[in-house]
């Protein structure tokens, strides 16, 4: 239990994002992919490990219980909640998309973004895309059109 903080359901990851500060105070430590979309309630992905990503030269090591990525992520894919950094939505999707989650857990995660509202079609349409991303979106435009078509829910 953190003293002089007020009690969380997530004190681990309030712990080592205060953990993880840089030598200017800043946290390094993002959290991302299924982690981060369980943080939004978006589908029903319930994560065995933490999924956190850190910039690549990060060098203390971690716990047990995370999958560590090693990635640069912009500014305007994070967000905070509860006090740390987390990848926004639409890139905590991607992420998932990318280090290849369950299918039918994705698919149902991007349709509960959508209906809360999360994600939106002209961010698909504006993102700036790599041929990564570019597929992804074409997944999310296909399984979003099948569930406009009556299609069972992904």
């Amino acid at each position: 239990r953190l003293r002089n903080y007020p009690h969380s359901d997530r004190e681990d990851p309030i712990r080592w994002s205060l953990w993880s500060v840089n030598r200017k105070g800043e946290p390094q430590v993002v959290f991302s992919h299924q982690t981060a979309l369980s943080f939004y309630e978006i589908g029903d992905f319930m994560p065995a490990k933490t999924h956190v990503t850190v910039p690549p030269g990060f060098r203390k090591k971690f716990p047990g219980g995370c999958v560590v990525h090693r990635a640069h992520i912009p500014a305007e894919d994070t967000g905070e909640v509860s006090g740390f950094k987390v990848t926004k939505p639409f890139r905590s999707l991607f992420d998932a998309y990318e280090a290849n989650a369950e299918p039918d857990l994705l698919n149902r995660a991007i349709l509960d973004a959508f209906a809360k509202g999360l994600i939106h079609i002209n961010e698909l349409e504006a993102s700036s895309a790599d041929k990564r991303r570019k597929r992804f979106i074409s997944h999310v435009k296909e399984i979003r059109s099948h569930r406009a078509r009556g299609g069972a829910h992904a």
